[in-house]
């Protein structure tokens, strides 16, 4: 307290000097103009092409057959919104922070010790149906696979 006291003039003084170099700073700031923004266009690396894909959801007392024209810049995800709303296809699905589950398709819940999986041949897409592109002539399953 006895410091402040004491260079009670230093202080004011220097935080006058603060307010002005602060309002010439912000002054010349501003007087610089607009700044130029540009927006690129994003590549995607690759053309837009139809991509007709089948879908197949087979299980106990189930085994449906979905084929739909996409493109190659949609998911496996636009492709389950796409049956879902057209075709009727229902299903219900979990995401958790390490993991992705189908609770149900067309009203079917997994028996206990099995779970739903999409698969792409042999690869699991369960977990990256948000992101996997969809290719041409691919034939994607939804089928029973034990836990």
């Amino acid at each position: 307290m006895n410091f402040i006291k004491s260079h009670k003039n230093w202080i004011i003084a220097g935080y006058i000097l603060l307010m002005v170099f602060s309002f010439f700073y912000v002054r010349k700031v501003l007087s610089e103009g607009d700044l130029k923004v540009t927006t690129r266009e994003k590549s995607r690396g690759f053309d837009e092409k139809p991509a007709k894909v089948t879908l197949i959801i087979a299980g106990p007392g189930i085994g449906v057959k979905y084929t739909v024209d996409m493109k190659n810049t949609d998911t496996v995800m636009d492709l389950l919104d796409k049956v879902s709303e057209e075709q009727g296809l229902e299903y219900d699905m979990t995401s958790y922070v390490n993991r992705t589950e189908f609770e149900h398709i067309n009203g079917i819940k997994a028996p206990e010790g099995y779970v739903w999986k999409l698969l792409q041949g042999d690869s699991d897409l369960t977990e990256y149906i948000q992101n996997t592109k969809l290719r041409d002539e691919n034939i994607y399953r939804i089928i029973l696979v034990a836990n």
